[in-house]
């Protein structure tokens, strides 16, 4: 045991859940730490979610490639929206970094614009939140002791504020948060399912959708199911053929088809790869918060 003068040095990866109200938009808010890296090693590899996150870099930077196109400096801090091809990173340095976050459709009450122009692109943080944005990240980089525990005060006093008087007079969420947590829990939830419940068109239905989420609710679908094939392949070792049907997949090929698009890589590819820091996302019990569990 080591002794009480002794600092005990953080796990590389660590979430904390928020209390309510803010439980119902944020997953988590999370810190990671990636030594720097040997010269030649392959980019780090990040799956889709439909997420929106809020990243500050507490140290370090990163290049981040989309779509097979030129690695580009990421902001210092900024908001990712949600993407639907594998994101590539490559760490400047060795990296220390905060992330927010936000559940499906979670972020569209704090930000100040529909969250499909956030589709693919990393928006400085004080575009999104303005000046309090700024003073935020300067608050969260205060050099010293600070813990782990009071960012996490910090983000969510942010987002409190950020919150009243956002939802609505009678508190209420828009149908869309419900949509998406039955879409978390039920396989195969239709559109037109959706739009039943909803009391809405399916055209209005995908235009709710892509304000709030940032895409359409078939995309959101799939990416779900996914990260629904990628927690039971982390949690027994199952053939790819029965991981299949059990999480709604035709067959072994339309698997492969999703794995192709939103991994770049095919499912046996994704099993030989050392997923480096992309690892601490696809835990399962990273994804058991992701959806819900």
């Amino acid at each position: 045991m080591p002794l009480a003068s002794e600092r005990i040095p953080p796990a590389p990866y660590r979430e904390y859940r928020l209390r309510a109200p803010l439980s119902q938009f944020v997953e988590c808010v999370w810190f990671l730490f990636a030594p720097a890296r040997a010269a030649g090693a392959p980019p780090e590899r990040i799956l889709p979610d439909g997420c929106v996150e809020v990243v500050v870099q507490l140290a370090g930077r990163t290049r981040a490639s989309r779509g097979g196109g030129p690695f580009v400096l990421q902001p210092s801090a900024f908001v990712v929206g949600p993407f639907a091809s594998p994101l590539l990173l490559e760490p400047v340095g060795a990296l220390e970094t905060l992330g927010i976050r936000f559940r499906p459709g979670g972020a569209s009450p704090f930000l100040p614009l529909p969250v499909d122009l956030l589709l693919g692109v990393d928006l400085e943080i004080d575009l999104a939140f303005g000046r309090t944005g700024t003073e935020l990240v300067e608050r969260l980089r205060v050099p010293g002791a600070i813990s782990d525990l009071s960012r996490v005060r910090l983000v969510e006093e942010f987002l409190l504020a950020r919150l009243r008087g956002r939802i609505g007079g009678d508190g209420r969420r828009s149908p869309v948060a419900g949509a998406v947590s039955r879409m978390l829990s039920i396989p195969r939830y239709s559109v037109s399912r959706i739009a039943r419940e909803c009391g809405r068109s399916t055209r209005q239905v995908e235009r709710y959708f892509r304000a709030e989420v940032g895409l359409p609710p078939r995309l959101l679908g799939r990416l779900i199911r996914f990260q629904r094939v990628l927690r039971a392949a982390a949690e027994r070792e199952t053939p790819w053929i029965s991981v299949a049907l059990d999480c709604g997949y035709a067959d072994q090929a339309h698997l492969i088809r999703d794995f192709r698009e939103f991994a770049g890589q095919t499912p046996a590819a994704y099993v030989r790869e050392d997923a480096g820091m992309g690892a601490a996302f696809l835990t399962p019990e990273r994804l058991d918060g992701f959806f819900g569990t």
